[in-house]
């Protein structure tokens, strides 16, 4: 197996691959692949002389799912061997060496000892870049540390997203800016291509201003600005850059620039407010305050910040102001008006024994969407206004007698409820039961629903699944995003405070920033029990297996109606894949590679639409000699 890089102009070039095969015939013979799998060659720099001391690193391609990183050294003689148990369709070859730029291949492929893949690689020069940071004065920034990563191109769509960052190989130690604010960066990617020419003025801009290398100027771990260079910056630098750090981001970043903000919340006619409850726009904390003079000293915020500051009183209409903590004083707060308007009053009880339901935590808010009003029930703990699908948002917990006081306006609130032992409940305005004599609404608590399961040793989808996911469709006019929960080291999981009804249970595989379903089932969950679940199987006696390219994902989905909705797996390393329990049918069938910018799988046109499905069948995807098949290689 013989690949051959050549970097100079960043283009990986596959020359050969081959494997051995084991009886194809067969779909009852499991493929088994050889470990370890195996990289060696030689790198080179543009004049074709060795480079000894080169790092190339073998790794999972994003930092998040960083399984194991193997690092190795050319010799002398510019050569190199890694050999790894660890492969996948997200992982990258790094190779940086001083003196020349850093490059990566990735969907590079290892082959077995008995047929090693070998890469002949050459790293064009350097080409180092002078960053000068500067803030909006023209005065020097010293202290950033300066992170090179490749661009953020392409915009979202309904087959695509921009592309993710990735760090340029050979910078694992930190760049910062001195005290003229400036820093030198080493071993970057090759300058780009030429710029263009073309009549067709949106297609040479388009071109032309499309990044080319992206820089993250961080402060004490916090990213505090970006820049991409862009072609035309690029070409007209001469590898001289200067950045401007915007004021407000140096503030923002700058720990001891931190003041006290004062507000103080009044009625209509001048009056103090002396309780009531106020929030931040983006922070998920509550200030309740009880003071006759209605003040409060929101304390450490920044002192440049333009707050957005809510006041919740029972009574009144809820109301926010802005503020910027280092312009205020206890002489000159920011001052809250608030208006006279009744409050919800909700009393929370035991549906069973109609028992006043204590210390629940209560999201509150104001859904403004029109078509669709969703809750994300593992961002919780996290809801504050400007983060999610909510406005208005407070926090407020049940006395000892169940009861609520839930200040709203001419937006009536809608109110989440997720406490442990009960079923959650989003109860929109339209969805609230009539008020008693007093005017409290009691809202009845079922039971919870609990789901427990297990993907034993030895299925097919234990090593493929790392997380559970839900879906449900509910009758309360919201739809539903559940948390996903991991397995734990048993192939266990349990998903609490559900209520009764029909879920579809779905097996997730994760790799990069790819993430995908391997199999989906409806079940009917009763209400107030335990439910014992046993995901990943399959009851049907066919195998459906085949080989195609390496870690290519397989999907089927049934024509008719069986209980497992949608099932898939991922072609092993040797590009061989197998599914076992099918029952007779037909399925849809697809199979391609999932690139990490895209939304939709690059098809392999071989695959037939639909696959009858009788018996046990095998069938070779895989690409005829001078054949190309939409196997993606990037740099």
């Amino acid at each position: 197996m013989r690949w051959s890089l050549l970097l100079a102009g960043c283009t990986l070039i596959l020359l050969c691959a081959a494997a051995v095969a084991q009886d194809e015939s067969n779909p009852a013979v499991k493929h088994v692949p050889e470990f370890p799998r195996v990289l060696e060659g030689q790198i080179v720099d543009d004049q074709k002389q060795p480079i000894a001391g080169a790092v190339l690193k073998w790794g999972p391609r994003y930092p998040w799912n960083r399984k194991k990183l193997i690092e190795a050294q050319t010799d002398d003689n510019g050569e190199f061997r890694i050999e790894t148990d660890y492969v996948g369709s997200q992982f990258s070859l790094q190779i940086s060496a001083k003196g020349c730029c850093s490059t990566w291949g990735h969907n590079i492929v290892p082959g077995p000892k008995s047929n090693p893949t070998e890469m002949n690689i050459s790293l064009a020069k350097d080409n180092p870049l002078t960053i000068h940071a500067v803030d909006e004065n023209g005065s020097a920034v010293p202290g950033l540390t300066v992170v090179p990563l490749t661009p953020s191109n392409g915009v979202f769509s309904s087959f695509s997203s921009p592309t993710t960052p990735e760090q340029i190989p050979g910078h694992d130690e930190p760049v910062v800016t001195d005290e003229n604010g400036v820093c030198r960066l080493e071993q970057l990617i090759p300058g780009p291509e030429p710029l263009q020419s073309i009549e067709q003025e949106e297609q040479r801009a388009k071109f032309n201003n499309a990044g080319w290398l992206r820089l993250n100027f961080v402060r004490d771990e916090d990213v505090v600005h970006y820049h991409q260079i862009s072609r035309i910056e690029y070409h007209a630098s001469h590898g001289d850059v200067t950045v401007v750090i915007p004021n407000r981001t140096l503030e923002y970043a700058d720990d001891a620039s931190v003041s006290t903000l004062h507000l103080q919340v009044i009625d209509t006619d001048g009056n103090p407010v002396p309780n009531y409850q106020a929030t931040l726009r983006h922070r998920a904390q509550t200030w309740p305050v009880n003071n006759p003079e209605g003040r409060l000293a929101m304390e450490n915020l920044r002192s440049s910040y333009r707050c957005q500051i809510r006041a919740f009183a029972v009574g009144y209409a809820p109301h926010f102001e802005y503020g910027i903590a280092k312009e205020t004083s206890a002489s000159d707060p920011v001052i809250i008006t608030l208006q006279p308007h009744a409050s919800l009053k909700v009393r929370l009880v035991d549906a069973a024994t109609k028992a006043p339901i204590t210390n629940v935590s209560v999201l509150t808010g104001v859904f403004r969407q029109r078509q669709r009003n969703y809750i994300e029930w593992s961002s919780f703990d996290e809801y504050a206004d400007g983060h999610h699908s909510l406005e208005d948002v407070c926090r407020h917990t049940s006395d000892a007698n169940g009861m609520l006081h839930v200040p709203e306006g001419i937006h009536p609130a809608s109110l989440v409820i997720y406490h442990r032992g009960f079923s959650r409940r989003v109860i929109l305005p339209v969805n609230r039961p009539e008020p008693d004599s007093d005017g409290v609404i009691e809202i009845p608590l079922q039971r919870e629903a609990v789901i427990r399961g297990r993907i034993p040793e030895g299925s097919q989808f234990r090593e493929l699944t790392d997380s559970i996911s839900l879906s449900f469709q509910s009758n309360d006019g919201v739809d539903h995003m559940y948390e996903r929960v991991d397995l734990d080291d048993k192939g266990e999981f349990e998903i609490h405070s559900l209520e009764g009804g029909s879920y579809h249970v779905t097996l997730m595989h994760s790799e990069g920033n790819v993430t995908y379903s391997c199999w989906s089932r409806k079940f009917e969950i009763e209400p107030g029990a335990a439910t014992e679940l046993e995901p990943g199987k399959l009851t049907g006696n066919f195998v459906f297996a085949g080989r195609t390219e390496p870690f290519t994902r397989v999907a089927l989905t049934p024509t008719h109606h069986v209980e497992v909705s949608h099932l898939a797996v991922v072609s092993d390393v040797d590009g061989y894949f197998r599914i076992e329990g099918l029952q007779r049918g037909q399925f849809k069938a697809a199979m391609g590679v999932q690139l990490p910018n895209a939304r939709i799988l690059r098809m392999n046109p071989k695959v037939p639409e639909v696959i009858d499905l009788n018996g046990d069948l095998f069938i070779d995807y895989r690409a005829e000699e001078g054949e190309t098949l939409p196997f993606f290689l990037s740099n």
